[in-house]
């Protein structure tokens, strides 16, 4: 069984992975640590910067086969896209979700997010991870 405390560590590995893969690749990255975590301000999991767009993602990880999230999960995302767009800068949100599997290669989706988005289904589709959104 895997408790919140564990499954909650998985969750900061995998965003300290996407920022050092970022770095890796030439971007400037950083994860805002306590993320979504009691601020009045928006606290988004990761930034990334990418030539001279800013990269707001949220970053959620699963065992499950099929992953149901309400806008609720990536709100502070778009909140901080918003700001940086009203600042002048070229942002784009996005939902990053890695799906485990035991004896499975890496199963992962980058999903572009929007203010229209209300829900977000992902699910496992053969050797693919697949998703709609509402």
């Amino acid at each position: 069984m895997v408790t919140e405390k564990h499954a909650r560590r998985k969750g900061i590995r995998m965003e300290q992975d996407i920022v050092a893969e970022a770095w890796r690749k030439g971007y400037a990255a950083m994860r805002s640590p306590g993320s979504g975590a009691g601020a009045s301000y928006p606290k988004p999991d990761v930034v990334i910067f990418y030539e001279k767009q800013i990269h707001v993602v949220q970053v959620k990880t699963t065992r499950k086969r099929t992953l149901y999230l309400s806008k609720k999960a990536f709100e502070d995302e778009l909140r901080f896209t918003e700001t940086l767009r009203k600042l002048g800068f070229d942002a784009k949100a996005w939902l990053y979700v890695r799906v485990f599997k035991t004896g499975c290669r890496r199963l992962e989706k980058w999903i572009p997010l929007n203010d229209g988005i209300k829900r977000v289904k992902v699910w496992v589709d053969g050797g693919a991870v697949r998703y709609e959104v509402h």
